[in-house]
């Protein structure tokens, strides 16, 4: 896994590539936690280039978006391939977060 984030006004976008599993994600949560310091008002998560995502990996973004939520933000989530919407669906978690097909979606939505 390979991640990136880059500070777009109140708004941080984390990229994310490769798989998000048991291994990775502890690392996803620490690039999570590191970032939440700066206290974004906004996450913007694109993941056109995740290919997988277990259920740990689920469970990063379930716990970051009660936090951004209680904090007053908005989570988004952008570009979810098949395979990966597919998992958010079928875990019930689709309908907890906003998700859009596209990353200009995305930063319309959080106002960037």
């Amino acid at each position: 896994m390979e991640t990136r984030a880059e500070r777009i006004a109140s708004c941080v976008l984390i990229t994310v590539s490769g798989e998000l599993d048991t291994t990775t994600a502890p690392e996803l949560d620490a690039l999570i936690n590191q970032e939440s310091q700066s206290n974004p008002e906004n996450y913007i998560f694109g993941l056109g280039d995740m290919e997988y995502i277990s259920s740990v990996g689920l469970r990063v973004f379930l716990a970051q978006l009660k936090k951004v939520k209680a904090a007053g933000g908005k989570m988004i989530l952008a570009e979810l391939n098949d395979e990966v919407q597919e998992v958010f669906d079928m875990a019930g978690f689709a309908p907890l977060f906003e998700i859009h097909t596209s990353l200009a979606a995305a930063k319309a939505a959080a106002g960037i």
